[in-house]
């Protein structure tokens, strides 16, 4: 940036971030993520009393929290701080949690190592196993990419 600044020239180099190279798929990426957010209020309707974490496992650097109930959708958030990925992973889901049993499927919605983004595209879930012990959901199992963040949605009854 401080070469540009001294020639006089933009302080972006519009032409990167207009390439389909990995500038423009950040770009995307970043817009896309916006949008997201917006659409679904479980991330900001109620603030940070919709947060809980529900998922911490410092060894693998994986992380997990529940974000909001709106229209018997919850979100789940994962995110993977490791380089490593795992084809098949267990969340383990907090017992206390009184949500749980009404857990019927789960979906993924978002998933940051998607193609369009640069990422491998490699760990997709189209179908995420739910765990089930005395008709409770324990444990979400599934594929988590490295370095990146997945948002599950779960329905509930």
């Amino acid at each position: 940036w401080y070469h540009r600044f001294r020639h006089g020239l933009s302080s972006i180099d519009w032409s990167l971030a207009e390439s389909a190279t990995l500038h423009g798929r950040t770009q995307e990426y970043i817009a896309d993520l916006n949008k997201f957010y917006r659409y679904h209020p479980q991330f900001w309707q109620n603030g940070e009393q919709d947060f809980e974490m529900i998922y911490e496992y410092k060894p693998n650097l994986i992380v997990a929290y529940h974000r909001g109930i709106y229209n018997q959708r919850r979100m789940a958030i994962i995110h993977n701080f490791s380089n490593r990925g795992y084809q098949s992973y267990d969340i383990s889901l907090p017992m206390w949690d009184p949500d749980i049993a009404r857990i019927q499927k789960v979906v993924e919605i978002f998933n940051s190592d998607s193609p369009m983004y640069g990422g491998s595209g490699l760990f997709h879930n189209e179908n995420i196993t739910i765990v089930f012990r005395h008709e409770r959901a324990i444990i979400f199992r599934l594929a988590i990419p490295p370095l990146a963040t997945l948002v599950l949605e779960e329905q509930l009854n």
